[in-house]
């Protein structure tokens, strides 16, 4: 009875398969079956596979009728021999002493789940990956605690790397690790779910070699198709962690949490979906919603929430209404503002003051400033307004006023036309003169739309050139004078001589 199973998938990975297939023939630790899956190739991998096969009594075989996008591991799992299993891929490859290592770990650590390698990252042609991929860094983590990886996981994402896996058979059935549904992903469901429960452990040595395709062809490569499905399955993943059900856990986890644990009392989902809520990510911000909206349907827990947190429904609603989770409002419906404020310093970005401001149907914006200062001694020197960043937009200064003070707002880089101040940068800047207080700003603001800019770039452009040649035809002009009146001075200079010879 095989100790490990080798579980190698394939698909159209003919030119990498026979290095694949010889990494696993090679291994110095013998007791292994080794099982190839090939999901309908349309390349030689069959051929390649079947080969091998007829060479190597070690080698099972499962060949797909059609292309599903995945192994089918969880069909087979309850057949497969091996205490521990093993997973490679036709593209990727292992050093010779790959599962000797861990093995021998694993049998010495009872407390840990899953082992993995550190990994060498390499291109096309097996030489040293040189090339910007994320790739390139993800996979140079250090060991940590289960916990610390959950928390690492929550910030980061996943960063381990699956062909160097070696992982004890029972752990797929104890801890749910054969998922449906997820592609883009399922590696990373595995690995919260096992650090939820026991540790994992990194050999720091580099014993796998991880290929990275060109063009992006790696199954969980950069395009768009994949990051939109793996938006969606970060989403489906992440929802691991309210299966937390031990304070003790979550403030492992999440050392913040501690501002909801109140006289001992602590309702961790609410905790959990909190921190979600103050998450890098839309993915976690819906979580986060869609978790306190399933205790406002809990009519006992939704009234521990109001007592212990003071938070109801008016708190739900200031909660929802701080994110745009499925980016149904575009980034031109809003300003990127920013006061600048000169202590004497000159402008920069550590006494800026930032807000991003919605900008209604009416186009009509209000926008106010709390301007103080830090120390008694600092006095403010200059103000100045930059009301947008990274758009081209027209402006009009509806009312501005500093304290009940009524002030102007002069653009710096911009041209007033009629009533708008036209911004044909991406950085427009007004300034202002003003002491310490509140600037309160009323303006109406319209896109100034692509065309519109194009053509005034042209007619900068066209404007220069016909300077360029105006100043070429001067100084042709200039030429030319100049060249009759050295003619002229040297016929003038001819004349006085013959007078002066002829008294």
């Amino acid at each position: 009875m095989a100790k490990v199973t080798v579980w190698l998938t394939s698909y159209n990975h003919g030119i990498h398969l026979r290095e694949s297939i010889e990494s696993v023939l090679n291994q110095t630790y013998r007791d292994y079956e080794l099982y190839i899956v090939d999901d309908c190739s349309t390349d030689d991998s069959k051929a390649i596979i079947e080969k091998y096969q007829k060479t190597n009594k070690r080698i099972k075989t499962i060949f797909h009728e059609k292309n599903i996008g995945e192994s089918g591991l969880k069909w087979e799992i309850e057949h497969l021999r091996g205490e521990y299993i093993a997973i490679l891929h036709g593209d990727d490859k292992w050093k010779d002493t790959k599962l000797e290592k861990q093995v021998k770990y694993l049998d010495e650590h009872a407390e840990v789940e899953a082992c993995f390698t550190g990994v060498s990252v390499i291109d096309e042609n097996g030489n040293k990956y040189e090339g910007n991929h994320a790739y390139k860094r993800v996979f140079q983590e250090k060991n940590r605690t289960r916990y610390q990886w959950l928390r690492y996981f929550f910030d980061n994402g996943n960063c381990l790397c699956h062909p160097s896996l070696l992982i004890r058979k029972q752990a797929y059935f104890k801890y749910n690790l054969l998922s449906e549904g997820l592609n883009s992903l399922p590696d990373f469901d595995k690995w919260i779910k096992i650090c939820m429960n026991r540790d994992i452990y990194i050999i720091p040595e580099k014993l796998t070699c991880f290929r990275v395709h060109d063009s992006e062809k790696n199954a969980s490569g950069d395009t768009a198709e994949k990051q939109k499905r793996l938006f969606v399955e970060e989403y489906l993943v992440y929802q691991n962690y309210f299966n937390i059900t031990n304070i003790n856990d979550l403030l492992q986890i999440f050392p913040e949490a501690e501002r909801y644990v109140i006289d001992g009392k602590c309702e961790i989902s609410f905790a959990i979906a909190k921190i979600f809520l103050e998450g890098d990510r839309e993915s976690k911000h819906l979580l986060g919603i869609n978790e306190i909206y399933k205790i406002c349907q809990n009519k006992e827990k939704w009234e521990k929430i109001k007592k212990i947190y003071n938070y109801g429904t008016k708190e739900f609603n200031i909660d929802k209404q701080k994110y745009d989770i499925f980016g149904m409002l575009s980034k031109d419906c809003f300003l990127k503002t920013t006061l600048y404020v000169d202590y004497g310093n000159g402008f920069n970005e550590e006494t800026a003051i930032k807000q991003i401001v919605y900008i209604p149907s009416t186009q009509i914006v209000h926008i106010r400033f709390d301007v103080t200062k830090e120390e008694k001694n600092e006095k403010i020197r200059a103000i100045r307004f930059d009301f947008d960043e990274g758009t081209y937009r027209k402006c009009k200064i509806i009312e501005a006023y500093w304290q009940e003070e009524s002030i102007n707002a002069k653009p710096i880089n911009g041209i007033s036309e009629e009533e708008y101040d036209y911004f044909y940068t991406d950085d427009p800047q007004y300034e202002i003169t003003v002491g310490e207080g509140t600037l309160n700003i009323t303006l109406q603001t319209e896109i100034i739309e692509a065309h519109e800019v194009r053509r005034y770039i042209d007619d900068i452009i066209k404007e220069k050139q016909e300077l360029h040649q105006e100043k070429q035809e001067l100084l042709q002009e200039k030429k030319n004078i100049e060249k009759v009146l050295n003619e002229y001075k040297d016929h003038f200079s001819i004349k006085i001589l013959h007078k002066l010879l002829n008294r």
